[in-house]
């Protein structure tokens, strides 16, 4: 692998590192470091490049000019310099009292915050996808398509387990914002389960697609039994024309001897008889020939909003659980 290439070399050096985490060196042929996107990224036995764009996640600007300047928590204690004047608000100074056996025993200085309930911190992952994605029609010529990755700094979710991320960080804002995003790809990197020295990443939008599939099926079984479905390739293709329905980007079939496959954005999905699904992730490389983009054809009819009705209903007493949870490559 290759990077060309060298810009504002401090900040370039934390995007690629936070590049890095997820995408592994061994399928990368090239990147180059730019802005807008802040990189152009090329697999390896491929000649067309895919955007990445880099973005941290702190609970304010104040706790980023904390992290990020060197120095500064002591410039804040030990001479009350503040380089904003919003940070003497939002970092405010305490005197804490150190006890030893249940009796005072030192006394020092120190900053206290309240943090924000995950349902205003996924707000500001909303808030990020949408001011990002604002700007992706600017720069997306000539690329593929362009992915982002939001790299949480701030550990607030540090409490949540694998098992219930989806329930309580996919509110219907976030499904919505994944949804609407012309990004291909929005991969989260994030702490979990008090696991302060493991960094994982979620790809948000391929959690989204299962998490539809399996609603979408229970819907189906729900108040639709009557339609008796019947095979695999009925259920997806009712599946694509809910997509479809929803305003869903980039939705494929692909229909050979061999499988039918469902495909949107980066991952297609392929069903059994017994319902158990593959989850194939094409890694940002090239679709196969065989997919073709789709059009309803109407077979769905009776996927209208009187449906999508049955569908918020059953999310709201229903919920979904997966480990779509993976280890960061390249730890810094």
């Amino acid at each position: 692998m290759k990077v060309i290439g060298s810009a504002a070399a401090m900040d370039k050096k934390i995007e690629i590192a936070i590049l890095k985490m997820v995408y592994d060196n061994n399928r990368i042929d090239e990147i180059i470091p730019g802005e807008n996107p802040d990189f152009k990224v090329r697999n390896k036995q491929q000649q067309n490049f895919f955007g990445v764009e880099i973005t941290e996640l702190y609970y304010s600007e104040s706790n980023a000019r904390l992290d990020n300047i060197q120095g500064y928590l002591g410039e804040i204690l030990d001479a009350k310099r503040f380089r904003h004047r919003k940070d003497k608000r939002n970092l405010p100074v305490r005197e804490f009292t150190l006890k030893s056996n249940g009796k005072p025993d030192q006394q020092f200085e120190g900053i206290i915050q309240e943090l924000p309930s995950v349902s205003d911190y996924v707000q500001m992952v909303v808030d990020v996808i949408n001011k990002k994605g604002a700007r992706i029609q600017d720069y997306i010529q000539g690329l593929t398509h362009v992915n982002l990755i939001i790299h949480d700094t701030g550990r607030r979710l540090i409490t949540l387990t694998r098992s219930d991320f989806y329930k309580i960080f996919f509110t219907p804002s976030l499904r919505a914002t994944l949804r609407d995003s012309n990004f291909r790809e929005i991969f989260f990197i994030t702490t979990l389960e008090k696991k302060a020295d493991r960094r994982i990443y979620i790809p948000l939008k391929m959690l989204l697609l299962v998490s539809q599939l399996y609603m979408f099926d229970g819907v189906l079984q729900h108040y639709y039994h009557h339609l008796n479905v019947g095979s695999p390739k009925k259920e997806l293709s009712l599946f694509a024309c809910y997509l479809y329905h929803i305003g869903t980007k980039e939705i494929y079939i692909s229909d050979t001897a061999e499988e039918f496959e469902l495909i949107c954005g980066n991952y297609g999905v392929i069903m059994t008889d017994q319902k158990e699904l593959t989850v194939r992730d094409y890694g940002d490389y090239s679709l196969s020939e065989s997919a073709v983009p789709f059009t309803n054809k109407g077979e769905g009819m009776f996927i209208d909003d009187a449906f999508e009705k049955n569908v918020s209903e059953f999310v709201h007493n229903n919920t979904f659980a997966g480990d779509f949870v993976f280890d960061i490559n390249n730890p810094v």
